[in-house]
């Protein structure tokens, strides 16, 4: 009890300066404009490497991945024989919607449909990718956790 007057102002004194999580500032554009990703396949003279940010999305069709980028021409694909766990850790910012794909979501334009059979919309392409429901979960969280 006598402590209380010279440790409640100095614990209240660390807390205001020290206790608070900030943040810095974070240029979106020019910091992941910077980072490369070079993606590997298991043939020799399968490497692709592209900036982290160009990276729009990839499909796996059995031992094979299709790797769409972004680049001066418009979209390109890489396919790659790898499998789709292999490619999803040499990108970082990919985020897995459905057993065989894997998406950027810089590129999110909407997600639509009902509660059986959901599927994504990229801005940069027509292409619906769709979204199982056990990934749904996990990216409605994300979604709503990076919105606010």
């Amino acid at each position: 009890m006598p402590f209380i007057p010279i440790v409640v102002p100095l614990w209240l004194y660390l807390r205001s300066n020290y206790g608070a999580i900030e943040v810095p500032f974070y240029d979106k554009e020019n910091s992941r404009s910077k980072k490369t990703v070079t993606i590997v396949g298991n043939n020799k003279s399968e490497t692709l490497t592209i900036c982290e940010a160009d990276f729009i999305y990839a499909k796996a069709q059995q031992n094979y991945v299709d790797v769409f980028y972004k680049t001066d021409n418009g979209m390109q694909q890489e396919t790659f024989r790898n499998t789709l766990s292999n490619i999803m850790k040499q990108l970082p910012m990919a985020w897995q919607v459905h057993r065989s794909y894997l998406v950027n979501l810089d590129y999110l334009e909407s997600v639509e449909g009902n509660a059986r059979k959901r599927y994504i919309r990229i801005s940069t392409t027509e292409e619906t990718i769709p979204i199982s429901q056990i990934y749904y979960k996990a990216l409605s969280k994300r979604l709503s956790n990076s919105s606010k």
